[in-house]
């Protein structure tokens, strides 16, 4: 709880400490009303999402995008990292995301975006 208090004296809204649950925890907005999560009535949200994710797989992203209305999904291609946003320097995925956060845009559609590539185990390396 030190370390949370000493980053937020530094940077009250963390997002790139490492911390990025925190940030939420602290957020000073506020909804002013409740809605429902899936209701016409609620703002598009933007979903970011590895394509090769091990720990929150793709299909669970695409899942929840179809039960929120309006919202859109950004799908780093080949990569398998859990952190996607402004943790892989990906220009395309941190352009649609910073958009979101400042002005609360979401793209016309889902975005896809290039990944670095995917490692090559010794099972798929081509033989000699």
């Amino acid at each position: 709880m030190a370390d949370i208090r000493r980053i937020r004296r530094v940077d009250p809204q963390p997002v790139l400490t490492g911390l990025e649950a925190s940030a939420c925890a602290y957020w000073h907005h506020r909804p002013n009303h409740r809605t429902a999560l899936g209701s016409p009535a609620a703002p598009p949200v933007l979903l970011v999402a590895s394509a090769h994710d091990p720990v929150t797989p793709i299909e669970g992203a695409r899942r929840l995008r179809e039960v929120l209305p309006g919202s859109r999904l950004v799908t780093l291609d080949d990569d398998y990292s859990h952190g996607v946003f402004a943790s892989r320097g990906n220009a395309c995925v941190d352009g649609a995301v910073a958009a979101y956060l400042v002005d609360g845009t979401v793209p016309a559609a889902d975005v896809r975006c290039s990944g670095p590539g995917l490692p090559v185990t010794a099972a798929a390396a081509p033989s000699k």
